[in-house]
């Protein structure tokens, strides 16, 4: 039988309780209030507008607009690049793709100048998941693999690099590229196994599973549910991988 999708979204982080929220958002507002210098009022500007952009969003545009305006002013590079980066992020985490495009497209260029390659993988990395929410899927895997190259360059932890290879899988497998994106998931399978996150393998094989039923090979689509049961099974009790599992080239 079919399986639920799950974990095939990037990470997720827990969400602060609304006591934390309001701590956290007191003492950036007292922070602000002492900072001096500009950079650093960039910074805390654009830390809380990304605090309260899902629960007062156009509070925190405006907030994000003054910081981006102050960090004009001071001509200085990073803060620019970093300003607009958080601009287009609120607008992709509240679904306006199109102001979030914008302001993307905006700031890649001062992120490129800065050689940060951090930050340059965070705006291929939005700009691929506006793409991919567009349905602009071959744009969509060109940003994506333009943000896992750096991943890979910078050998980040193994289930970072994972979520991009699953991104690249799953804009493969949306276009029928379903060999393809299945070579994406075992790669990113490896990964998953290597950071020990069972719930991430569990999701990596639901989806292999489904591209081998779009495949028309329900066999290899069987074998592969039974091993996301087995490993998400196996994650609620926050055990071992399946001692049975073969090899994510199998």
């Amino acid at each position: 039988c079919m399986l639920p999708a799950y974990a095939q979204s990037p990470e997720r982080r827990q969400p602060l309780s609304p006591e934390e929220m309001q701590k956290t958002k007191t003492g950036m507002e007292e922070e602000l209030k002492m900072v001096r210098s500009d950079t650093a009022k960039v910074r805390l500007q654009l830390q809380l507008a990304s605090l309260i952009s899902r629960d007062n969003f156009n509070e925190a545009i405006k907030l994000g607009l003054e910081a981006v305006a102050l960090a004009e002013k001071t001509g200085h590079t990073e803060s620019i690049a970093r300003a607009y980066l958080s601009m287009g992020t609120m607008y992709l985490m509240n679904n306006r793709y199109d102001n979030g495009l914008e302001y993307l497209n905006k700031g890649l260029p001062w992120a490129e100048k800065t050689g940060i390659a951090q930050l340059q993988q965070s705006y291929f990395n939005n700009i691929g998941q506006i793409y991919d929410r567009k349905g602009v899927y071959e744009k969509a895997l060109d940003f994506y693999r333009r943000s896992y190259a750096i991943l890979e360059k910078q050998q980040v932890p193994p289930a970072r690099r994972a979520i991009g290879l699953m991104q690249i899988g799953q804009v493969q497998s949306r276009t029928g590229k379903y060999r393809e994106s299945n070579e994406s998931y075992k790669k990113a399978l490896v990964l998953a196994e290597q950071a020990q996150d069972w719930e991430k393998v569990s999701g990596i094989w639901f989806n292999i599973g489904n591209n081998y039923n779009d495949l028309g090979e329900p066999t290899l689509a069987e074998d592969a549910f039974a091993k996301s049961r087995e490993y998400r099974d196996r994650d609620k009790k926050k055990a071992f991988p399946p001692a049975s599992s073969k090899s994510a080239n199998n």
